[in-house]
């Protein structure tokens, strides 16, 4: 139980790790329709858990008030 556990992380490691070398290496920027609007949160997310607020409900930029985090769950 536990051998099949540790040989699953090594695997989500080296894929995890081939993954990001292969973007590095082929100096690949992620582009979509949405990609600016996750930067946006994960920025905002970083900056109010650095303030110790694990869940931000509004910011003012985003839509002019609507909850950043609605639908998620």
């Amino acid at each position: 139980m536990k051998k099949s556990f540790f040989v699953q992380i090594l695997i989500g490691i080296f894929v995890s790790a081939g993954i990001t070398l292969f973007l590095f290496l082929t100096n690949y920027t992620p582009v979509g329709k949405d990609i600016f609007g996750h930067l946006y949160k994960a920025e905002i997310l970083y900056d109010n858990i650095k303030q110790f607020n694990l869940y931000p409900l509004y910011t003012t930029e985003w839509y002019n008030g609507i909850q950043l985090f609605r639908y998620w769950h």
